[in-house]
């Protein structure tokens, strides 16, 4: 897709050569919608020298695998805590992943009440149901919070879109 460069700064031009390459095979699709004209050809055609799909592939399950077990080991870890402690009903946990301040946060329940439709539908009833051992599992990755670019951006859009 041809568009002129509209945004600008520190943040914006570490991202610029990169944005341009994906923005290159992105399209409009109706009045408000972005698709890739090839599918995940913005990803797997700009990858770095050396870095292959099949080495990203492996990454990534290595990365569901770590997830999945750090959630079964926290489990087993908070069971035997409320096991001990009657009164505990949240455990919190953090462990480092894959950049320095990256981490896999994990929040154990004792047990949590949760509504639930009883069909897919849209306006089914729900019915509340206990889980035991809830666990709700957040991945901070610092590395790709892009707080400064999304700043700049906005703060220019601010003014492109008549602040």
């Amino acid at each position: 897709m041809e568009t002129k460069t509209i945004f600008t700064g520190t943040a914006v031009s570490k991202n610029r050569d990169l944005a341009d390459k994906i923005k290159a095979n992105l399209k409009t699709e109706g009045t408000a919608q972005i698709v890739e004209e090839k599918p995940r050809e913005a990803y797997e055609g700009n990858l770095p020298d050396g870095i292959t799909m099949d080495t990203v592939k492996a990454v990534g399950s290595y990365n569901n695998e770590f997830v999945n077990a750090a959630r079964l080991a926290v489990a087993e870890v908070a069971a035997d805590m409320f096991t001990k402690d009657k009164e505990l009903t949240t455990v919190q946990s953090k462990l480092g992943y894959y950049q320095s301040r990256d981490s896999v946060q994990i929040r154990a329940e004792r047990s949590k009440v949760s509504r639930v439709p009883t069909a897919m539908e849209p306006g089914a009833e729900r019915v509340e149901t206990t889980r035991y051992m809830a666990l709700t599992t957040v991945l901070d990755h610092y590395g790709t919070s892009g707080a400064t670019l999304r700043a700049e951006i906005s703060e220019q859009a601010a003014n492109l879109f008549g602040k």
